[in-house]
Order: C-alpha cells, then structure tokens, then sequence
C-alpha cells in the first residue's frame, strides 16, 4: 500500500508534535509526515507526492489564500485543511465570513482522520464505482497482486544471489 505524504505546517512545535504523534497512532505506516514551521518550508519541499496539508491558519487571509493557490500550482491533487483555535475563528469570522476551518478540539482530529481515510481508500472505491465490481472482488484481486509482487521480488532477489 501505497503511503500518504502529509505535511503538517505549524509554528507551534508543540501542537505540530502532538499532532503528528496523533496521526501516526491513528494510522501507522500510512503516513509519512513531515512538519514545517513556516509556509516557505513547506513550499520549498512540496511536489507531485505531496497528498494533504495541513496548514495552521494565520490572522492574515491573504497569506492563506495565498498559500493554497501556490500548493495547488505545485500539486493540484493535494488536499489542503485548514485549522486553528477557537479565538481564532471568531476574529476570522468576525472580519470576514470565513468557511472551511476546523478547530484545535476533536473536531480537528476527526476531520482529518475522515480526510486521510477518504484518501486511502479512494482507488477501492473508484474501482467499485466505475467497473461495478464488488468491495470483496476488490480487496481479494487486491490482495492477490500484492502476493504475488511479493513472491515475484523474493524470487528474483534469490535468483540474483545465485547468479553471483
């Protein structure tokens, strides 16, 4: 299985550690995350292989915005969250009507943990939805491939010692 790169911009290295070690109990091996304490970091590392951002939200909305178009010049697949406090929100709101923002609470975690398992599973479900093939079919043909590039890999490391 393929792992998902995440990227976790956060000036608060406290938060961006808990964070991390959050999702890397939520989904183990899946993830390979890397935090950034500022934007240009982040930028400067994003690529093709980039799948989700987190990006800690920052009292200037331009900047924000800013932020998404150019992740999304690099990367248009790459999904992006929004996050911040709860006093946070209320300032944005306040200024602006502002949409899309989870808070610092449960609900961060929980709409993070729903977009990474979105992302995951995406191929099994467009191979579901557009050959009309079953969730079983799906997982065994799936199983089965991986099997066998397993064996095939063994066999040619093994083959390759005895050619020696």
């Amino acid at each position: 299985m393929q792992r998902l790169n995440l990227f976790i911009v956060e000036q608060n290295k406290l938060m961006a550690a808990s964070l991390k070690s959050y999702l890397q109990k939520k989904f183990g091996d899946r993830l390979n995350i890397t935090t950034f304490q500022s934007s240009e970091n982040c930028l400067e590392n994003l690529s093709r292989n980039t799948h989700v951002v987190i990006l800690d939200h920052t009292a200037n909305g331009r900047q924000e915005m800013e932020m998404q178009r150019s992740i999304k010049a690099i990367n248009p697949q790459t999904e992006v969250i929004m996050f911040t406090d709860e006093a946070g929100i209320a300032a944005g709101l306040y200024r602006k009507e502002s949409r899309g923002y989870v808070t610092g609470n449960n609900r961060l975690l929980n709409s993070i943990s729903h977009l990474i398992n979105r992302t995951i599973t995406e191929p099994v479900r467009y191979i579901i939805r557009e050959f009309g093939v079953s969730t079983f079919m799906v997982i065994f043909l799936t199983t089965f491939i991986s099997m066998g590039l397993v064996v095939y890999f063994v066999l040619k490391h093994i083959h390759s010692l005895h050619g020696q």
